[in-house]
């Protein structure tokens, strides 16, 4: 927090019709300068250049993700961690499931207040969102893990670093919005 301005920086998968005008799901990054406002800077589109793509990245923000997992099938997943770089001092992304660790690109310094210092609050999320009158989609198949692998939506294998390097034990939240479980 800078004064009353919330300061966030996001990855991950979405699926967003509004912005996109299809149903695909997408790899993004976001930026808000101003949660209190409600404003959100996707993709670069529009915005405060605040996210830079390295130019070795593998993965765009906007990028249509494919293969999907299937129900009872083959799960697919994407690794992603963000970290300070020590040199840059930049928060930088990476994607992390692949032979070797790919940068995708970096939040620029200036921009983002208090957090280039270090991040007061993290959080791993998931939600679906739709209008008033709609009817909510499921998240992911709509299942639980206590359904076994392959046949629910999940988010795993947390580490939270500290500057050191070293793993911070993870603080578990509002667990009555969720369900957790054993993936089998």
């Amino acid at each position: 927090m800078d004064g009353d301005r919330v300061r966030l920086i996001k990855a991950g998968l979405h699926v967003f019709p509004k912005l996109y005008h299809n149903n695909d799901l997408r790899f993004f990054t976001s930026a808000n300068d101003d949660a209190s406002k409600n404003y959100a800077c996707y993709n670069m589109n529009n915005c405060h250049p605040a996210f830079v793509v390295a130019n070795s990245s593998v993965l765009y923000p906007g990028q249509a993700v494919a293969p999907l997992s299937q129900y009872n099938g083959e799960d697919r997943s994407i690794t992603l961690s963000i970290k300070k770089d020590p040199v840059t001092e930049f928060w930088t992304l990476y994607r992390e499931d692949l032979s070797t660790s790919s940068k995708i690109g970096w939040w620029e310094k200036g921009f983002l207040g208090n957090l280039d210092n270090k991040a007061a609050n993290v959080q791993w999320m998931a939600f679906v969102g739709y209008e008033n009158n709609d009817t909510g989609p499921s998240m992911g198949s709509g299942h639980y893990p206590n359904e076994g692998k392959n046949k629910a939506a999940y988010i795993m294998d947390l580490k939270l670093f500290n500057k050191e390097g070293k793993i911070n034990q993870i603080a578990i939240g509002l667990s009555l919005m969720y369900f957790l479980g054993v993936l089998r």
